[in-house]
This record gives C-alpha cells, sequence and structure tokens, in this order.
C-alpha cells in the first residue's frame, strides 16, 4: 500500500517512515516506545494521586469522624482501585504489539455531558483520536490501514491508540 502523498502524515498523527516501516512489521520504534512509557508513567502518577486522596478521606472519616458508614467504603473503593491501578502498571510496553486493520474510515464523536470524544471506526475497530486528527481526515471512499497498539487487560479503556496509517485511494 501506498503513503497517499497528498497528506502530510505529521500533520495528522505525528509519525515518520521509519515508524511506518517498524509498524508494518508489527513493532513499536524506540520512539513511539518512549513515548508511550512517558504516557503509562503520567497515567500512574495520576492513578497513585487519586487513590492517595480517597485514602486520606477514607481514614479522616475512620479516625476523626469515627463514621464507617463512609469510611469504610472510601477504603474498599481505595483498595479496589489500588488493584487496578497496580495490574495496568504491570503491562510493559515491551508486551505490546502493533496491530493492523484495513478498511473505510468512519468519523464518530460522541458527546457526553461535558465532553466530546473523537473516534474513527476501521472495520470493527474503535480508534480513539484527538479532534485536530478528527478534523483533519476527510470523509471520503479511500481504504485505510491504521496500525494501533492496545493495552492488555486495560480496565480504564478498550479502545486502541493509533500510531500510524497509511491510505490507499480508492480509483475513479
Amino acid at each position: 500500500m501506498q503513503l497517499n502523498s497528498s497528506f502530510i502524515p505529521s500533520k495528522k498523527l505525528a509519525f515518520t517512515d521509519a515508524e511506518l516501516v517498524s509498524n508494518r512489521s508489527g513493532r513499536l520504534s524506540d520512539a513511539q516506545r518512549k513515548s508511550i512509557q512517558r504516557r503509562y508513567r503520567t497515567q500512574s502518577a495520576f492513578s497513585m494521586f487519586f487513590l492517595a486522596i480517597i485514602v486520606a478521606f477514607g481514614l479522616w472519616f475512620l479516625l476523626t469522624r469515627q463514621n464507617y458508614i463512609v469510611g469504610v467504603p472510601l477504603l474498599l473503593v481505595a483498595l479496589y482501585l489500588g488493584y487496578a491501578f497496580v495490574n495496568l502498571a504491570r503491562i510493559s510496553v515491551k508486551d505490546l504489539r502493533v496491530q493492523a486493520v484495513t478498511g473505510a474510515l468512519e468519523k464518530e464523536a460522541i458527546v457526553s455531558d461535558d465532553h466530546t470524544f473523537y473516534y474513527f471506526r476501521v472495520n470493527d475497530v474503535l480508534l480513539r483520536v484527538s479532534r485536530t486528527v478528527f478534523d483533519d481526515f476527510e470523509d471520503s471512499d479511500d481504504t485505510y490501514t491504521f496500525y494501533y497498539v492496545q493495552r492488555k487487560n486495560d480496565v480504564v479503556s478498550d479502545v486502541a491508540t493509533p500510531l500510524s496509517y497509511e491510505v490507499k485511494a480508492k480509483k475513479a
């Protein structure tokens, strides 16, 4: 599949030709691996901070207020979340395998109360993208191949992360 020269990849998903070659062979490039590791570390740090706040409130209710009805459930929630966060942190970037999906691109925007989530659907694979990437892709009859990774046992989200893509323009 040839890369369509009418698209500038760096403005879409920020990947290089070398990364595309790595993704085609089912591997992450070194730069992609480092970027995903940074993202996972950031998510883990925020998760642990959130967990510490829940524990602090649970202990505060138990020790100062002696309110077991609120304190115990908060600590149980913290225990469950701690287990989930530890499992997410165990996932190694080395375990990630690049997968590919080819087909027509469908764009979906899902609006919640205070946020809009942007997705590409190719066949049955849902890829979460930024609004900028979402807006950059135009509706067309072209066939796309997206290369993506998806965490195993991801309890936060089962949505895949797109890495790179190729497009084959439909012949007129």
